[in-house]
């Protein structure tokens, strides 16, 4: 693997389709990580050299619909039947003279 100085901070275990990566190591590559993630590899992250993290390939649950999430329309409450609220003149008496 290029761009690995050390050799303990990546080793990778064929047989359990297992990979630990060293927090710095993670961040130095994470886009190479997560291309082996998709793949379906796991990676497991170790912070002095106790595991504190897995990384495992997503799949789908049944409760959990894949749509296509649209652009973002912020929600604006109706406020027709209020009144007229002088945000500025409240937010100046709150605040006193500071």
């Amino acid at each position: 693997m290029d761009g690995v100085a050390n050799l303990t901070d990546w080793v990778d275990d064929p047989i359990l389709d297992l990979m630990i990566s060293t927090v710095s190591s993670l961040k130095a590559h994470l886009a190479e990580n997560l291309r082996r993630v998709a793949g379906g590899e796991t990676v497991v992250v170790t912070d002095r050299r106790k595991p504190v993290a897995r990384i495992v390939p997503y799949e789908l649950d049944d409760l959990v619909e894949a749509t296509p999430v649209g652009p973002f329309r912020p929600v604006r409450p109706n406020l027709e039947g209020y009144p007229d609220i002088d945000t500025l003149a409240l937010l100046v008496a709150e605040r006193g003279d500071h």
